[in-house]
């Protein structure tokens, strides 16, 4: 939503973590509609036999956990920023 990416511009010892995480939105999305391409053929038998539904599974597991470090990455630095930005109170 812009978060990131407005407070790197003013914060420049996030920007190259805000970066870094941007660039997983295209790795992660060329990841997914991967997955979703490779379902689609198994679904309709036009794939080889290369590609199990049991491969397939265990591939979506690893999209998963990639997707949950991802965002748990950004909160982490969301809330790193709304610390410094902000401050915390002692």
């Amino acid at each position: 939503y812009g978060y990131i990416k407005n407070t790197a511009q003013s914060n420049p010892t996030v920007s190259h973590a805000a970066t870094s995480l941007r660039h997983d939105h295209d790795r992660l999305y060329l990841q997914f509609a991967a997955l979703v391409e490779c379902s689609e053929q198994i679904v309709y038998r036009e794939c080889s036999d290369d590609m199990t539904v049991k491969q397939l599974a265990e591939k979506l597991d690893e999209f998963c956990q990639a997707l949950a470090k991802h965002e748990h990455d950004e909160m982490e630095l969301m809330m790193r920023m709304c610390n410094e930005d902000i401050g915390v109170g002692d």
